[in-house]
């Protein structure tokens, strides 16, 4: 149940700050959530999840509002893949940010090198 509210709470956030400040936000407020969670267990999990969800509600919004599809296909194959997987890579983007920031961001609260 916490974990749920974590990722719900942070997709709200995530969600709310792209659509202000852009991706920059994802990074940022995974940082600041890592800070404050730096003790939780699967926090960059959580941010991850959160993360996807939030661009896949913005870019559902935003098909919703018009052609996303049809420029995705065209994007896509201007840069040799499928709109499909242009989509697909749209949504991992920011998990992968996500994870990545609260990870590193995790290990230096805590006093741990970040490499060996």
């Amino acid at each position: 149940m916490r974990f749920a509210l974590r990722v719900a709470l942070l997709a709200l956030a995530f969600g709310i700050g792209t659509w202000i400040l852009g991706w920059w936000a994802i990074p940022v407020f995974s940082a600041v959530a890592a800070v404050f969670a730096r003790s939780v267990r699967h926090q960059g999990r959580a941010a991850a999840l959160a993360a996807a969800v939030a661009w896949a509600a913005l870019l559902g919004w935003s098909a919703g509002q018009g052609s996303v599809w049809a420029f995705s296909r065209l994007a896509g194959g201007a840069m040799g893949v499928s709109g499909f997987t242009l989509t697909l890579l749209t949504i991992l983007f920011p998990a992968a940010l996500a994870w990545a920031a609260t990870v590193v961001t995790q290990l230096i609260a805590r006093g741990k090198p970040v490499t060996n």
